[in-house]
């Protein structure tokens, strides 16, 4: 495989490494199906200490194997490999190649080429779930029939279009769509009672009207109103 290549070698000699190559976020497209591809090659030393190479993706909390590689054989020619990786066409992840081990003396050089993250379409008619759009924005995607849209995406009064299409192993339908009138009112926040004598007096926050709310004219409270009249007893 000609250069150029990404390429992890022996010198300086270190012992007991971990260095990775990683990607950007990706974010995958809804494709039916989804594969990492990459060449791989290793020009070895020697075999008297296991020298390894991991190929991982991001799931937003782990670091998960996709392939694993080392030199107890020797020499790795050039490679092409595919790797599986489906359950990520509706998720953001990275990739990473690891190079680790004892000592990285008994290596020439590990290279990697050509990766690629390609969305794929499949024969099969197997329902996979259901995208949700807002306005011609995805916002969702799950596997249910029924989708609750969350309440900071609307303002009160607002005209929205939601739609919704099936996602299958072979590509996606025909969206179905619904326009509405948001009418939830979201509820005061963080209310809290203190005692005051034989009342309570209550405190809350305003509510979270969207993306559009505006607060005017807020003042700071010098001084407790009256708790007698109009109060909340227990």
């Amino acid at each position: 495989m000609p250069a150029p290549s990404a390429q992890f070698n022996w010198s300086p000699s270190i012992t007991n490494y971990s260095q990775s190559l990683v990607s950007p976020d990706i974010t995958g497209m809804g494709s039916p199906g989804l594969n990492l591809q990459y060449d791989i090659y290793l020009s070895n030393y020697g075999t008297t200490t296991l020298e390894e190479f991991a190929v991982e993706i991001w799931d937003g909390s782990t670091w998960d194997r996709l392939a694993y590689y080392n030199n107890a054989n020797g020499d790795i020619p050039w490679t092409s490999e595919t790797k599986n990786i489906d359950s990520y066409t509706f998720s953001t992840f990275k990739v990473r190649f690891r190079a680790y081990g004892q000592d990285s003396y008994n290596i020439n050089n590990w290279n990697v080429d050509n990766i690629r993250v390609v969305g794929t379409a499949k024969a099969g008619k197997e329902l996979l779930g259901y995208d949700v759009y807002l306005d011609n924005i995805q916002i969702g995607f799950t596997t249910d029939t029924t989708y609750q849209i969350p309440h900071n995406l609307c303002t009160y009064g607002q005209q929205y279009e939601a739609c919704v299409d099936a996602a299958y192993d072979c590509g996606i339908s025909e969206r179905s769509c619904y326009t509405f009138t948001a009418h939830y009112l979201p509820a005061p926040r963080n209310l809290q009672a203190s005692a005051v004598q034989d009342a309570a007096y209550l405190t809350w926050e305003h509510p979270v009207m969207g993306s559009k709310l505006v607060v005017d004219n807020i003042v700071a409270r010098s001084n407790m109103p009256d708790p007698r009249p109009n109060t909340v007893r227990w």
